[in-house]
C-alpha cells in the first residue's frame, strides 16, 4: 500500500512538472540548465523513496520506480533531452519532437530523434 500511494504522489508531481515544461514557449540556455538540474535532482532522489526493508532479514530492497510511477521513464528521458536540447534545436522543435516521440515510444539516444526525421544537429 505504501509503494502504491507513494507512486501516485510521485506520478502527480511528475505530471505537473511535465505539464509546466510543455507550456513554455521558449527558454534560455541558463533556464534550460536550471531545469535540467532540478529534474536531475528528482531523478536521482526519487528511487531512494522506493527502497523498502524486507522482514525478517531487514534487507533493504530497491523496488523499480517505473512499476509504481507510469511517467517515470518519460520523465527520465525528458531530463536527458533537456540537457541536449539547447545545443541541438530551438525549444519549439524540442517540444515537437518530445510530444511526437510520446506517440512513437522512446529512442535509445536523443540524437536518434533527429535521425528519425532526417534532420541534422546544428
Amino acid at each position: 500500500m505504501y509503494l502504491v500511494s507513494l507512486g501516485e504522489l510521485c506520478e502527480g508531481v511528475l505530471r505537473e512538472l511535465i505539464r509546466e515544461l510543455e507550456r513554455l514557449v521558449d527558454i534560455s540556455e541558463v533556464e534550460t540548465h536550471q531545469l535540467h538540474h532540478l529534474f536531475t535532482l528528482v531523478v536521482s532522489q526519487v528511487p531512494s523513496l522506493f527502497a523498502v526493508v524486507i522482514p525478517p532479514s531487514k534487507e533493504k530492497v530497491q523496488m523499480p520506480v517505473a512499476k509504481y510511477v507510469d511517467l517515470w521513464e518519460k520523465f527520465c528521458k525528458l531530463t536527458e533531452l533537456l540537457e541536449a536540447r539547447y545545443k541541438l534545436f530551438p525549444f519549439s522543435f524540442f517540444l515537437f519532437f518530445f510530444l511526437f516521440d510520446e506517440c512513437l515510444g522512446f529512442v535509445e539516444h536523443p540524437l536518434d530523434l533527429l535521425c528519425f526525421f532526417g534532420l541534422q544537429a546544428v
